[in-house]
């Protein structure tokens, strides 16, 4: 993983590339991960303490903000190991 580009920042999942969008979160998420590439699948991130995160698929308008995307499944709990990041 690592981000790309200027402002606003890309990053690169595997071979998916997400726009992160920081200002239009939906209600599901602190950080939405918009594709790029006009598919609907995005990821909501939700801050759940200092180790642990909810990863939330989404179902979003194709270009639209964060904010037109909905929840789409069931969430994960992501935690910290060390230096990595763990499903839970």
């Amino acid at each position: 993983m690592r981000f790309e580009g200027v402002s606003p920042f890309r990053m690169r999942v595997d071979q998916s590339v997400f726009a992160l969008d920081f200002e239009h979160p939906s209600k599901d998420a602190d950080l939405m991960l918009l594709p790029t590439d006009g598919s609907r699948r995005g990821w909501g991130l939700l801050l759940a303490g200092p180790n642990a995160l909810e990863r939330v698929p989404l179902d979003c308008e194709t270009g639209a903000a964060g904010s037109a995307c909905r929840a789409d499944g069931s969430s994960e709990r992501l935690r910290r190991m060390g230096a990595r990041i763990n499903v839970n």
